[in-house]
């Protein structure tokens, strides 16, 4: 058996020497002293466009066969401030689907605020035709059906029927007017707030009811309606009439009670109540 024996000699006060002595030396079997693997260090890659790989070395206690340095992987220190910022490599920022999303979106606004500039344009161009006018008349409205334009001012329905009537020029009321049936005497212009509205014809089509009947499918209307009483003569002083329809069975079939004026400026008026049967129209000669 191999061994070493240690001796120590004392020289001098605080001199100690070791002395070895060896035994068997030919029997000796030789230590083989694996040399200690260099430590590795763990490489932080900071992404770049270019594909180019830089690194800041930190020591680890990893060995290096762990590591691969060929392998493609991002990292960046967290004591990096470019380690906040984001780099999208061969991303899409914007899908086709959403795109398309974007572009629906687009065009719903664009329709709606053209929607909304035409309705403040229609509201102001409706305002800028109202006023104050003669007769305390305070809107237009211009009806236009081929060659034949009719039109109607609004009056205020106030005061006497000869101040604030309502001015109908419309050209298809006349009895001449055939075939053309289409039309009702029970809208908004005859229906006031006092079961009625003064009315006072103007225009190429006449500004007074007939005395008789002009028959049916005349006037705009399928019923014709004409008067059946004088006309008053006497000036600013409301009359009681009667105006009559023509039906298939009798040229009075129905009627209805109106008002005369005959104002002191040379005209005509009329207290007309809305008409409930359609086709139904008052008639002018």
């Amino acid at each position: 058996m191999n061994s070493i024996s240690i001796g120590w000699k004392k020289q001098s006060p605080g001199d100690v020497q070791i002395v070895t002595k060896k035994k068997n030396d030919q029997n000796r079997i030789p230590r083989t002293i694996i040399p200690r693997k260099p430590q590795q260090a763990f490489q932080n890659i900071e992404p770049l466009h270019t594909g180019i790989v830089r690194s800041n070395i930190q020591p680890l206690e990893h060995p290096s066969y762990l590591l691969k340095p060929t392998q493609n992987f991002t990292s960046r220190s967290i004591n990096d401030p470019a380690s906040q910022i984001k780099i999208f490599d061969d991303k899409r920022l914007c899908s086709p689907r959403a795109a398309a999303a974007t572009f629906i979106i687009a065009v719903i606004l664009i329709a709606a605020t053209g929607t909304s500039i035409g309705i403040v344009f229609a509201v102001i161009n409706s305002s800028s035709s109202s006023g104050t006018g003669n007769n305390n008349q305070n809107s237009y409205t211009t009806i236009t059906s081929g060659s034949v334009t009719s039109s109607i001012r609004i009056g205020s329905q106030t005061g006497s029927g000869c101040s604030g009537y309502t001015e109908i020029n419309d050209p298809t009321r006349s009895i001449n007017n055939v075939g053309s049936y289409g039309s009702c005497d029970n809208g908004p212009i005859f229906n006031a707030s006092n079961g009625g509205s003064w009315i006072r014809f103007v225009g190429t089509g006449g500004d007074r009811i007939p005395m008789s009947s002009a028959g049916l499918k005349h006037c705009g209307g399928y019923l014709s309606g004409w008067s059946n009483n004088t006309l008053p003569t006497t000036q600013d002083v409301v009359t009681n009439g009667t105006v009559c329809f023509e039906t298939e069975a009798h040229e009075c079939g129905f009627t209805v009670d109106v008002s005369i004026i005959y104002c002191s400026a040379g005209y005509y008026v009329y207290f007309l109540p809305p008409i409930s049967v359609c086709n139904a129209r008052y008639c002018t000669t």
